[in-house]
């Protein structure tokens, strides 16, 4: 698995930047906004789950490692779809 740093380095080295137009830029924080507000119930599910656990510290690690492995797919997701949308705005051309 890339780090956000590895990710970030193979989107920026190399290539040109593109301008973004304000569409482009309002379905990228769509998408972002999308998957914080996944990452977000996925948390609050965690936090209500552990609470009822209180006495049960081996659930309590269980509910911990589940949402950290989901909290992490959920990001590389969302990166990996923004991403994908970069691309694809790269390849047309500019309109207005």
């Amino acid at each position: 698995m890339k780090s956000s740093y590895e990710r970030a380095m193979e989107r920026f080295g190399g290539e040109k930047s593109v301008e973004l137009t304000q569409p482009q830029k309002l379905k990228l924080a769509d998408v972002h906004s999308l998957y914080e507000a996944k990452i977000a119930q996925i948390k609050l599910t965690a936090e209500m789950d552990f609470r009822r656990q209180a006495g049960d510290p081996a659930s309590q690690d269980k509910i911990r490692a589940e949402s950290t492995a989901e909290i992490a797919r959920l990001n590389d997701a969302r990166d990996e779809e923004k991403d994908a949308l970069r691309k694809e705005f790269a390849k047309r051309p500019k309109s207005k």
